[in-house]
């Protein structure tokens, strides 16, 4: 009987493959670039630019944090009346774009123009329903700290850091011709508090952000001095008693009427959603976030499992076998050069297993400044004119202050070894550090670069097919080896299930072939299974019964029973 449940589970897990290969409904068809042909790159960036100017002029800010030195004593002017030339000057720019697409031959030119034209479209729709619904909660702070860390880095040479004084007073609105930005950001959530049914900005967003302001306010003066700039004190008096009036009014003015409720509204949900490329509704995606994570919970039961037994622990459930491992703390002093070693580590798997080539450069890692703190993350390099400028992965010791507390949280959650392997692999080598890196020093064109981080792509859709379609026979050939029916029996189930659950998915898409297929199969394989049970049973012998320890069904019939998943909008 071990035979015919062996061939129902891989016939399952073949069928369910072949159907999961299919390219995905709004994926973008790939297009394999000729790296020995690279000029459409300079006719791709003539476009590219018509935009990026527009970004430079509005946004000053990111241009000088992007390496333009030009831009780096102009600041923002959040007024109605900006906003409105912005948007003048896109729709010029777009018509320019339109015009090409259709005369252009060029099949990559041709996908870029799709790229920002999509890349238009999105921030047209986000605007329109942001002005005619949304009260915004402008963290000034936040803000102008941003602005001024553009240009006090390490990265920034000592020629231009000059420019955040300069900066520093047109924030305050001490230079001539400036308003104090704290005004300007007044002015435009009055406009939008004027208008009625509006949505306002979470209870919790807004006290969370006001209680850690003042981690900006003592990194401002914190960064002039470290590098030993002059001539800011004045206006940063004045800056600082502005931010705080502004928090002051902000509890006044948007706290009291903030909703209760931090969930978005369809609507804007959906919108978030599209700035990374998901196309479908907020429940279609919660019908495959819940599948995804039950899929999730099976993969980390199994590797607990294994870690459990390896250290002799009571309790095999994933849950508990992450919470003793995060009792193994790393003092502060020792997380960064942990951190470094854990990362040489894994450089040497990378090149034993010839995974990636590696550059000769090291990683850039650091400890996060207080105003930084929170969760791990990389800082990418500037894409536009670098200089040798590297990403920068960023490791915070401290989480800010909760509400009502004026203490910062020690981290715990990456402060561990278990927990250095995935976020390194992830943030660092082979991950963010490698994709930043080469699209600067391998070069791509400037849409690809600025604008495809929004656009959901195939490559995306078949890593997820193939993270299920090998881990399903890779847990098959296990259970044979350990010659455990009940293994394969379990397998076969979560095979049926994961193909009525495919099918329900494809009902949910209005997509016909994603939908009756998988349910076909998940019916026959069902009657087949059914069928071997019966024909068992004449034999005095049942094979849908399992051993008593079979583990592998023991995980399968629990994780498909009671659930504690978070909640999905």
């Amino acid at each position: 009987m071990f035979k015919p449940v062996l061939a129902v589970v891989f016939l399952s897990i073949a069928i369910w493959t072949f159907g999961q290969s299919t390219t995905p409904m709004s994926a973008p068809t790939p297009i394999t670039l000729n790296q020995s042909d690279r000029s459409w790159i300079a006719t791709s960036n003539r476009y590219t630019n018509l935009l990026i100017e527009i970004t430079r002029k509005y946004a000053p800010e990111g241009a000088s944090e992007q390496g333009l030195a030009e831009y780096d004593e102009l600041i923002s002017n959040p007024t109605l009346a900006s906003e409105n030339s912005r948007v003048a000057e896109t729709k010029v720019a777009q018509a320019k774009i339109q015009a090409a697409l259709s005369t252009e031959q060029n099949e990559y030119v041709k996908q870029d123009l799709q790229i920002l034209l999509h890349n238009i479209d999105f921030n047209r729709k986000q605007q329109e329903f942001y002005e005619a619904h949304v009260v915004p909660y402008a963290n000034a702070s936040a803000y102008i700290f941003g602005g001024l860390r553009a240009l006090l880095d390490d990265k920034v040479g000592p020629e231009r850091r000059k420019a955040a004084v300069v900066r520093l007073r047109k924030y305050a609105g001490v230079e001539p011709g400036y308003l104090p930005m704290v005004d300007l950001f007044k002015a435009r959530v009055e406009a939008q508090i004027a208008k009625p049914g509006m949505i306002y900005p979470p209870k919790e967003e807004v006290e969370t952000a006001l209680s850690r302001n003042g981690e900006y306010l003592d990194a401002i003066p914190a960064l002039f001095k470290h590098y030993g700039l002059t001539g800011w004190e004045e206006s940063w008096a004045k800056l600082k008693v502005q931010l705080a009036a502004y928090d002051e009014w902000t509890k006044q003015t948007i706290l009291p009427k903030a909703r209760a409720d931090f969930r978005l509204s369809p609507e804007q949900y959906a919108l978030s959603l599209e700035v990374f490329g998901v196309d479908i509704s907020p429940g279609q995606l919660a019908v495959l976030a819940h599948q995804s994570f039950k899929e999730y919970q099976g993969e980390m039961q199994i590797i607990a499992t294994q870690i459990a037994k390896e250290h002799g622990w009571p309790s095999i459930d994933y849950r508990d076998v992450i919470r003793r491992l995060k009792q193994d703390q790393l003092a502060s002093d020792a997380i960064l050069p942990f951190y470094k070693n854990r990362l040489h580590e894994i450089e040497a798997i990378i090149v034993k297993q010839n995974l990636v080539t590696l550059p000769d450069r090291p990683v850039r890692i650091r400890l996060g400044t207080p105003a930084e703190n929170g969760a791990p993350h990389m800082v990418p390099p500037p894409f536009l004119n670098n200089t040798g400028q590297q990403g920068e992965f960023v490791l915070p010791l401290n989480m800010p202050a909760a509400v009502g507390s004026s203490q910062s949280q020690k981290v715990d959650d990456y402060s561990y070894d278990a927990a250095s392997w995935t976020l390194i692999a992830h943030e660092a080598r082979p991950g963010h550090e490698l994709q930043f890196d080469s699209m600067v020093e391998q070069g791509v064109s400037l849409a690809r670069e600025m604008y495809t981080l929004r656009m959901a792509g195939g490559d995306a859709y078949a890593l997820y097919a193939t993270s299920r379609s090998v881990a399903l026979p890779l847990t098959g050939i296990y259970a044979m080896g350990l010659r455990s029916r009940g293994g394969l029996v379990a397998l076969a189930v979560t095979m049926i299930l994961i193909q009525l659950f495919d099918g329900i998915i494809g009902f949910r898409l209005n997509d016909p072939g994603r939908a009756y297929g998988p349910m076909a199969f998940a019916v026959i394989n069902l009657a087949l299974l059914l069928w071997m049970n019966r024909a068992a049973a004449r034999r005095g012998s049942t094979f849908l019964v399992p051993r008593p320890h079979s583990g592998l069904l023991k995980m399968v019939s629990s994780e498909f029973g009671e659930c504690d998943c978070p909640a999905i909008p």
